[in-house]
């Protein structure tokens, strides 16, 4: 049976050449039996050997070759070792008939042969092997010299942020950062883990902090008693470093935006320093600059990509002017934004397209979603898996082409903000808490009914007077209502001395005229008013008057504010 399986594995043989051994072998025994006188029987041999020939010729044939020595030939294109396994694969699955007599198998043998040679011999003068630390498989070259590929070098100025991802500073530095992340998505605590590492290079900083997370990176000390920041300063309204300040002592500054009344204000704050740091770097010498963190948190709050309410018209240009300056001249000044928010969808395009380093964390819409796309192979990580991240992982794309998920460490300072939970309202209130009666310790479920009832009605209620009422002046007013005095931003920074900018008047604004005595036009329009003309038309019926007059005395009376 085992023979007739191993007939069938037999690779087959051309008929031309079975044909061609089987009448050579006749043709050899006829001449035989004409020169022996055989007669018929020399016939009858030479049938047989014939038919032996053409079913084992080439198998004997290939075995007396490799029997007898042969010259090896002059050229030689492929190594010994490859030759040897090309036979052996032609071989491979076929006994010769001596070897199926004896019981041999020279297919075993040759291959622990063969093992064993592989184990002696390491380099052949036809193949060289290149070691590569970074690479799995051996690269093939045609040298004849057995070459090694240096280790890296170590990084000089190390960015320690997660476990598989320690950058060198000088490659980030000047590449401009996105952080994008919802709340809780660790977004804040990477971009202070940033402002930490960069400080240890003692490169400036500034940092405008509006819910106060940044504050404690300067406040706060380490373990063994050293700053988390060499030269760490807290603005606050009154008490604020100017920008050319923050370049020219090298501070680590953290502006803390709450300090300011209206995000107006706040924003005014942020053109004044943005814009004096671009025109002190423009007027320094090219050997003189230094780099300069610029970190911007929740930038959909700043700079969205259409005007929010609570920001004037002014006031939202020049802070998308400011940004976009920075973001594609100051970086070749020195100046690098790092720009966090909550929904890549809703901040300016032209400002977070100039970043080479972007870190996404996670996402829930499906048009945040689409937008990641645009920075990472959906092959990476699917759509679920950007949805379930935790706090502190992301999705890191790198100014060299890198793509890794990682998760970054936790900030070194003390994180501040925090989000209350459940157990901080049971612990405030507990003190406060009174015991409920219960029916148990009444006779009966109605007496404990007018026991509540009664401690209920006992209760002290506020009725506040006529006093305690805020009127409309005295209450606090709507953010796009402008502030009644000049907003002084310049003078809350520290140092006294003027500086003029393009955007801002060099005089006191005027004081708002009083109202002078009414020609007859408007009182008679004044009069109409009230009879019930209160539009531009019903006030031209009324007056008797062309509809170009009539418009210019409804918009004369609302400015003097008559009506």
């Amino acid at each position: 049976m085992n023979d007739e399986q191993q007939r069938e594995e037999q690779p087959p043989v051309s008929l031309t050449q079975s044909l061609g051994f089987g009448a050579g072998t006749f043709l050899t025994m006829g001449a035989i039996d004409l020169l022996a006188h055989l007669g018929p029987t020399g016939l009858v041999i030479g049938g047989i050997a014939a038919y032996v020939a053409a079913q084992h010729g080439p198998e004997l044939v290939e075995q007396v070759r490799e029997a007898l020595p042969s010259p090896a030939p002059l050229v030689s294109r492929q190594p010994r070792r490859i030759q040897r396994r090309q036979r052996r694969a032609r071989e491979r699955g076929r006994r010769s008939v001596l070897d199926r007599a004896l019981g041999r198998f020279p297919e075993e043998e040759d291959e622990a042969a063969e093992q064993e040679q592989e184990e002696d011999i390491h380099f052949e003068h036809e193949e060289t092997v290149i070691v590569d630390e970074f690479e799995e498989t051996p690269l093939e070259t045609s040298s004849r010299q057995t070459t090694w590929r240096p280790a890296p070098p170590p990084i000089a100025h190390p960015l320690v942020l997660a476990p598989d991802l320690v950058l060198e500073a000088n490659e980030i530095v000047g590449a401009g950062i996105n952080l994008f992340g919802l709340k809780g998505s660790g977004k804040t605590v990477t971009m202070v883990r940033l402002a930490e590492q960069f400080a240890r290079w003692r490169v400036s900083e500034v940092l405008f902090d509006l819910k106060g997370d940044g504050v404690s990176l300067v406040t706060g000390r380490r373990p063994d008693g050293r700053p988390y920041v060499p030269n760490g300063f807290v603005g606050v309204r009154g008490h604020a470093p100017r920008g050319r300040s923050v370049l020219s002592g090298q501070l680590q500054a953290v502006y803390d935006l709450r300090t300011w009344q209206t995000p107006e204000q706040m924003a005014g704050l942020i053109c004044v320093v943005v814009e004096e740091m671009l025109e002190t770097v423009a007027t320094t010498a090219e050997r003189e600059l230094a780099p300069c963190l610029v970190f911007l948190d929740e930038a959909e709050y700043w700079l969205p990509q259409s005007r929010p309410s609570y920001l004037s018209i002014h006031t939202y240009k020049r802070l998308l002017d400011a940004f976009h300056t920075l973001a594609t001249m100051g970086r070749s000044r020195g100046l690098v934004p790092v720009i966090a928010t909550q929904r890549i969808a809703k901040v300016n395009k032209d400002i977070i397209a100039q970043a080479e380093m972007n870190v996404l964390m996670k996402a829930v819409l499906d048009i945040d979603l689409d937008r990641y796309h645009e920075y990472f192979n959906a092959s990476l990580i699917s759509d679920e898996q950007v949805r379930g991240f935790q706090a502190g992982e992301a999705v890191v794309c790198l100014p060299n082409g890198k793509q890794l998920v990682t998760r970054f460490y936790e900030r070194e300072s003390r994180h501040l903000s925090h989000t209350p939970h459940i157990t901080q309202a049971l612990a405030k209130f507990q003190s406060r808490a009174r015991a409920e009666p219960r029916a148990i310790e009444f006779g009966d479920l109605a007496q404990a009914e007018r026991e509540a009832a009664w401690s209920y009605n006992s209760m002290p209620t506020h009725r506040p007077g006529a006093a305690s009422v805020p009127s409309a002046d005295s209450s606090i007013r709507r953010v796009t209502t402008p502030p009644p005095a000049r907003q002084a931003v310049e003078q809350d920074l520290l140092e006294p001395e003027p500086v003029q900018y393009r955007n801002q008047a060099s005089q006191p604004p005027a004081a708002r005229p009083a109202k002078a005595r009414l020609t007859p036009e408007l009182e008679r329009a004044l009069h109409v008013w009230k009879e019930g003309a209160t539009s531009v038309t019903k006030m031209e019926k009324a007056l008797d008057i062309t509809h170009h007059q009539a418009y210019k005395i409804y918009r004369q009376v609302h400015e003097l504010r008559l009506i």
